[in-house]
C-alpha cells in the first residue's frame, strides 16, 4: 500500500450521498463497504466502480467482504463477489485481512466514528488473486485468511 495514502473512503458514506467523500484517516489499512450486483434500477453507479475510483484517488478502503456488517451469531458470513471484483480490477492493491475483535461495540453498524472502547486489531498477510483463479476459490481463501486471525472462543476449544 503506498505510504502517501491520506484518506480512508467509506463506501457506506458514499452510498448515502451518491458520491465518495473521503473521511480522515486514522490508520492506513482498510474502510467499510458493501457491494451488490446486479444494480437496482434506482442506483446510477456500480458500487465497485465507486470503490475503484476511490482507490485510484489514493484512498484506503475498509471493506466488509460479507457484503454487510455481520450482526448474527456467526463468526463470519460467506464472502460476496465484491472483494474478488476489486482484486481482479486492481491486482497491484494490497488486500490486507484485518480482524477487529469487539467490532460491533467499537464501531456499531451505520456509524463512522469509533467509540473509545477497547478492541484488538489483528493484521494478516496480504492476499491477492492468483493468475486464473476464479471467484469462489479466492473468496474461500480470503475468508480462511480472515478466520485464521480470529481469537479462539470457548466453543473453539
Amino acid at each position: 500500500m503506498p505510504a502517501n495514502r491520506s484518506s480512508v473512503c467509506s463506501p457506506a458514506r458514499t452510498n448515502r450521498s451518491r458520491r465518495p467523500e473521503p473521511a480522515p484517516a486514522t490508520r492506513r489499512g482498510c474502510a467499510h463497504g458493501t457491494a451488490r450486483s446486479p444494480l437496482p434500477a434506482s442506483r446510477k453507479a456500480d458500487p465497485i466502480e465507486i470503490l475503484l475510483a476511490a482507490l485510484d484517488r489514493g484512498a484506503s478502503l475498509i471493506f466488509f467482504p460479507e457484503g454487510t456488517r455481520n450482526t448474527t451469531g456467526q463468526r463470519l458470513l460467506p464472502f460476496r463477489s465484491g472483494l474478488y471484483r476489486l482484486a481482479s480490477a486492481r491486482p497491484q492493491v494490497e488486500l490486507v485481512p484485518v480482524w477487529i475483535d469487539n467490532l460491533n461495540r467499537v464501531l456499531p453498524k451505520g456509524e463512522f466514528i469509533p467509540l473509545p472502547l477497547l478492541c484488538t486489531v489483528t493484521f494478516g498477510t496480504p492476499v491477492s488473486v492468483a493468475p486464473g483463479e476464479e471467484s469462489g476459490p479466492f473468496r474461500e481463501r480470503g475468508r480462511a485468511a480472515l478466520l485464521a486471525l480470529a481469537p479462539e472462543v470457548e466453543e473453539d476449544r
